[in-house]
């Protein structure tokens, strides 16, 4: 982080440097061309804080979210992955499944043979 830091005053002031040769108006232009690169850097910078708390709660190698509402934010959704809604989570059907998928990749071993048992316990279908 400390170097999307540096890079970022760096172009912030390269920004300004070079809007700033530019004659007549470079004086009005330069503070706003530091300024871009400023958020540049920033929107950098907090993404970076985003991955790095991501992969201190352990989501970055999969798992649950803590408990909250539907449409609160939990966490940053990565190229590749699978989300399953509150509801299907809860569901009596379902979560079997999800906690025997979850226990799969937790420990990266293949839960049961039976795609039929998710831990120890048998699935049945509702009528």
């Amino acid at each position: 982080m400390s170097q999307a830091v540096a890079q970022t005053a760096t172009a912030a002031l390269n920004a300004y440097s070079s809007a700033a040769a530019i004659p007549v108006v470079g004086y009005i232009i330069a503070p706003i061309a530091a300024a871009m690169a400023v958020a540049a850097g920033a929107m950098q910078v907090a993404a970076i804080k985003k991955q790095q708390a991501s992969q201190a709660q352990g989501y970055g190698e999969g798992g649950f979210t803590r408990k909250g509402r539907a449409d609160e934010v939990a966490d940053v959704l990565h190229a590749g992955e699978w989300v399953a809604s509150q509801r299907l989570v809860a569901s009596p059907v379902a979560r079997p499944l999800i906690e025997a998928l979850d226990y799969a990749q937790r420990t990266n071993t293949t839960v049961c043979h039976n795609p039929f048992v998710a831990n120890g316990v048998a699935l049945r279908a509702r009528n």
